[in-house]
């Protein structure tokens, strides 16, 4: 630890908090007795099982990983982590350690140490809202979507943004409701578009093959990198959100906050299986979209339709690099074929996984730890609505 993060964990802690870890973080812990609870010569068993996390190490071993019988490099992924305010990354090895059986002697200690540690405040993202349509006409349950959203900002600082393009045609009736609503205005998607990718967008809304959904997935990185804020489709419902009580904090190295990839009725079959419950035979439940959205949660099934993220969003700006490199020598054709995987769900969540190795030295994550790195959006997604009228439309 340098003497800047002992001056910043002394402003935040205290002294005697300061002290515990910065000794914990230099003492090596591979002495003969190191870890021992039952007397000298005697060191209790340890299972030795990769905790797929890897420590940054020194100038000498560069990056470790590290297996739960190092006790040394587990400590000092813990410690660094915690400097780095990386706590999902502690609370992830912590749970992976739980899991032994036996557990590490060291454990308990460790864990002790962690529960005194201190986490600054993070930064509220921008209350914002941004919703996206291109093209045609909108529908009346998606503008109904989008509307009922604006309702539930009103007497809050939140605002909802609607946006589309020079080319998108509104009629009188759907532009007049969008004005007349308190909360909510539209923007140009032209003005929020990252220079990168302005070339793109034009090809794939100006000719005559179209390729909007891949128009919409960069517009909504490019608009989420720029202003920060949560990007949500039209088919989602605002549900039992209160956004008066809505206050999410982010880092803009943090992992966005991400929604079940639950696109209509036939989506919900499988996760539903999974999860052992029965399937939907009729119209379904709301309790079959709950359990269908917390398995999908629990397990990474991801889409882009919900993206939360601070401004600046680290996770944008690669996802953003990413896409510039992969389609900005396509023409309109190649665009309409390449945007599921080039700029959908599976893109998304690719360079969230490299970002979580980089940034948090962690991979391989299982059932029950994704939620670690998702707590930000745990209000957004409790109270959603994930199945609405408009999901059954999919011909974007």
């Amino acid at each position: 630890m340098d003497r800047g993060g002992v001056t910043a964990l002394q402003s935040a802690a205290g002294n005697a908090v300061v002290a515990r870890l910065v000794e914990e973080r230099r003492h090596p812990h591979d002495g003969p007795d190191c870890g021992r609870t039952d007397g000298p010569g005697h060191l209790p068993a340890v299972q030795r099982a990769p905790l797929h996390v890897t420590s940054e190490g020194d100038a000498t071993t560069g990056p470790q990983a590290v297996d739960s019988d190092n006790e040394q490099e587990v400590r000092r992924f813990v410690f660094d982590s915690i400097l780095k305010g990386n706590h999902e990354a502690v609370s992830l090895v912590i749970k992976r350690l739980e899991a032994l059986v036996p557990q590490p002697a060291y454990l308990a200690g460790l864990r002790e140490v962690v529960e005194q540690a201190p986490t600054e405040e993070r930064p509220r993202i921008p209350p914002l809202v941004h919703f996206i349509w291109i093209g045609g006409n909108i529908s009346k349950d998606a503008l109904d979507n989008v509307l009922a959203w604006a309702g539930k900002a009103q007497n809050s600082d939140w605002r909802i943004n609607l946006w589309t393009d020079r080319r998108s045609s509104w009629s009188l009736g759907d532009s007049a409701r969008v004005k007349w609503a308190r909360s909510i205005e539209f923007k140009n998607i032209e003005d929020a578009i990252d220079d990168r990718l302005a070339a793109t967008y034009e090809k794939a809304t100006k000719g005559p093959t179209k390729a909007y959904p891949l128009a919409s997935d960069i517009a909504r990185y490019s608009i989420l990198k720029r202003l920060g804020g949560v990007y949500a489709d039209v088919d989602l419902g605002s549900g039992t959100i209160d956004l008066q009580q809505a206050r999410p904090t982010l880092r803009e190295n943090d992992v966005p906050a991400l929604g079940p990839l639950i696109r209509d009725r036939t989506s919900l079959n499988a996760p539903l299986a999974a999860a052992g419950a029965p399937p939907v035979t009729g119209v379904p439940t709301a309790e079959q979209v709950r359990t269908a959205a917390r398995y999908l949660l629990d397990t990474g099934g991801y889409g882009n339709h919900f993206i939360m993220a601070q401004r600046n969003s680290a996770v944008m700006e690669k996802l953003i690099q990413k896409i510039a490199a992969s389609v900005g020598d396509m023409d309109a054709d190649e665009l309409h074929m390449a945007g599921p995987a080039a700029t959908g769900p599976f893109a998304l969540i690719r360079v969230v996984d490299e970002h979580l190795s980089a940034e948090f030295g962690v991979e391989r994550l299982q059932a029950g730890e994704h939620q670690l790195f998702q707590r930000a959006g745990q209000q957004f997604h409790d109270h959603m609505e994930w199945l609405t009228a408009e999901s059954e439309n999919q011909d974007y």
